[in-house]
Order: structure tokens, then C-alpha cells, then sequence
């Protein structure tokens, strides 16, 4: 997948990538609680190119006062399609392992699955 280096050179390229998206699944079949997400400048917003189940599952980070792990706390957020999210990769420039922060203020209907072409990061509600 092509991406837009212009985006890499922003940070610096200090091997921490962070991003904002948009979840378009939540439905994780491990039910880890993780989400995809299309990423503003890294996934195509055509739904053709790249399609919402080719996108990866992004694993969300927790509080410390959650264990998230061995069904010990709340491990599911409340993050739903169509919430902005921003995060970083922990991968840094490969961009393969999406880890979600916190979520952005938007408005979304609850069972939006976005359009054929998602809104631009500079079409962010004011």
C-alpha cells in the first residue's frame, strides 16, 4: 500500500507514528476490544481499495485501574463506529500495530458505517 510520506516527515519520523481515524468495526471475533479503524493519510477513504475488513484491528488502551487481560476488568471500551480516535503505531513507520488512545469529540449516528469516501481530516466538525 502506497503511503503519503508527507505524513511520516510531520513527526520527524522519531519511530512513533501517532494518527486520527475514524472505527468503522468493533465486532472483535477475540473479543479483546479492539477496533478497526481507516487512518486519515495511511488507508485510502474509498472503500473499494481498501476495504473496512482488510483494514487491521487496533488494540485500545486501557487505564491502569483496568487489568484488560484474563477477563479481570472492564476490557471493552466504549468506542463505536463512526467515533474519531487518535493513537500511535507501535511499530512505528511500518504501520502495522494501531494502538488507540482516547477518542476525538465528533457526531456520528450509532449505526454509522461510513461512506463509500469518509470525511477528510479538514472536514472535522467545528
Amino acid at each position: 500500500m502506497q503511503r503519503d510520506q508527507d505524513f511520516f516527515l510531520q513527526f520527524g519520523d522519531t519511530g512513533t507514528s501517532f494518527f486520527t481515524g475514524v472505527v468503522e468495526e468493533r465486532d472483535d471475533p477475540m473479543m479483546l476490544g479492539r477496533v478497526r479503524v481507516r487512518i486519515f493519510g495511511i488507508h485510502p477513504m474509498d472503500r473499494t481499495e481498501v476495504p473496512t475488513e482488510a483494514l487491521p484491528w487496533s488494540s485500545v488502551m486501557l487505564p491502569v485501574t483496568e487489568a484488560g487481560a484474563s477477563g479481570i476488568g472492564a476490557n471493552v471500551p466504549g468506542l463505536i463506529e463512526g467515533s474519531w480516535v487518535i493513537g500511535f503505531f507501535r511499530d512505528g513507520i511500518s504501520c502495522q500495530d494501531p494502538i488507540v488512545l482516547g477518542s476525538l469529540p465528533s457526531i456520528a449516528p450509532p449505526n454509522w458505517t461510513g461512506p463509500s469516501s469518509a470525511p477528510s481530516p479538514s472536514q472535522a466538525i467545528d
